[in-house]
């Protein structure tokens, strides 16, 4: 009789063990669900990172410009230039686009 006791025990351990499984199971499971729209962002930032990768050359020399060969002038005169150095990047892309593999039309100038 002590062994079935015993077996009895070991049952009821088991039972409880596996309760706690799927309860953990269950919780993992919510957290994989709440983390799917984290990573879905991470892998967007992560792709335009990439995208953005070539032009960060540009951008540090153009601030690099701004920095140093600005120094008297005044902030108006600064967002003036950053205004037409905007204006100018525009164009050139409109250029680049129209220059793509897909559309092979003669720039405009």
């Amino acid at each position: 009789m002590a062994q079935l006791s015993g077996i009895d025990l070991l049952a009821e351990r088991r039972r409880v063990l596996l309760q706690r499984s799927q309860e953990l199971r269950s919780r993992i499971a919510r957290d994989v669900e709440n983390l799917r729209p984290i990573a879905g962002w991470l892998e967007r930032g992560y792709s335009v990172a990439l995208s953005l990768y070539s032009f960060w050359p540009i951008v540090g020399g153009l601030a690099g410009f701004f920095a140093v060969r600005n120094k008297g002038t005044s902030v108006l005169g600064k967002v003036t230039k950053v205004w037409s150095v905007w204006r100018l990047g525009k164009r050139m892309l409109g250029i680049f686009k129209r220059q793509s593999p897909e559309s092979p039309a003669s720039p405009r100038f």
